[in-house]
């Protein structure tokens, strides 16, 4: 019976270390057939924009105005939008993201860096309102609201070698509590 339970806990042991060691896997066609795939990868992607009348957005030394829809962006490069208003206006608030899934973006200096791009279905939404009139008695500082963007973006690392560890030391812990729980209760 013991030795059941210790091979049990053994067998755990390489079950939890197999997960988390990747398997190289090779597959081959047995038949005499061979089967080409095709696909075309596009340079560019488009971003769709929809800006207010009264500012632009400046991409890769180009600017963009309300009358413009869309902007053609590098693939799988990180691209820097600057957000700029007329004279009378300022940014009230820029979101962007999927199509239907856009977010409020954090502006550092009217700008922010967007993720690579991986396909067309991005869009900028820049929403403009009319700066408020001073009368020359406040200190000249205007605040926006902004956001803290915290959702998981492309590029972001997880700590996998720390987990795996903590898992390999905390697995052989509980097989031998239970073993000695056991010859305890024997």
């Amino acid at each position: 019976m013991k030795q059941k339970k210790v091979l049990a806990g053994i067998a755990a042991l390489f079950i939890c270390s197999a997960m988390l060691i990747p398997i190289q896997v090779h597959a081959t066609e047995q038949s005499e057939g061979a089967t080409t795939i095709t696909t075309t990868v596009p340079d560019t992607h488009t971003v769709l924009l929809d800006i207010g009348e009264h500012g632009s957005v400046k991409i890769n030394d180009k600017t963009y105005t309300s009358k413009d829809s869309s902007a053609e962006i590098a693939r799988l490069g990180e691209q820097r939008y600057i957000i700029q208003s007329d004279k009378g206006w300022q940014i009230d608030n820029v979101r962007y993201g999927s199509e239907g899934q856009q977010e409020m973006i954090n502006l550092r200096d009217n700008a922010f860096t967007a993720p690579a791009i991986t396909s067309n279905n991005n869009r900028l939404i820049v929403s403009l309102k009319k700066a408020p009139t001073t009368s020359g008695t406040g200190n000249g500082s205007s605040s926006q609201n902004s956001q803290i963007n915290t959702s998981v973006q492309t590029g972001d690392t997880a700590r996998i070698t720390l987990w795996s560890m903590i898992a390999m030391f905390i697995c052989p812990g509980i097989v031998g509590t239970f073993a000695v729980r056991y010859r305890k209760e024997r």
